[in-house]
């Protein structure tokens, strides 16, 4: 499959008119975060720094976890 078939294959799926879920800086707080995918660990730094308990990253890429650790440490957010 071409990345444009793809493309619009997902771009015309139905999507939420009204989230229930609300995204606002208070809803972390004593919460526990997964980040799939966690990449460099981005969303699960923002989580801890902004409240979260605890705080999960998970990737297939050991060097994506590595820099992941060496960035919550940076900030400590262990």
């Amino acid at each position: 499959m071409k990345l444009k078939q793809l493309e619009g294959l997902l771009g015309g799926l139905q999507q939420f008119s009204n989230p229930k879920a609300e995204n606002t800086f208070g809803d972390l707080n004593g919460k526990v975060v997964a980040d799939f995918g966690c990449g460099c660990g981005t969303l699960g730094i923002a989580s801890a720094l902004l409240g979260a308990e605890h705080v999960i990253g998970v990737d297939v890429d050991p060097q994506s976890l590595d820099i992941a650790s060496i960035n919550a440490a940076e900030l400590k957010v262990n």
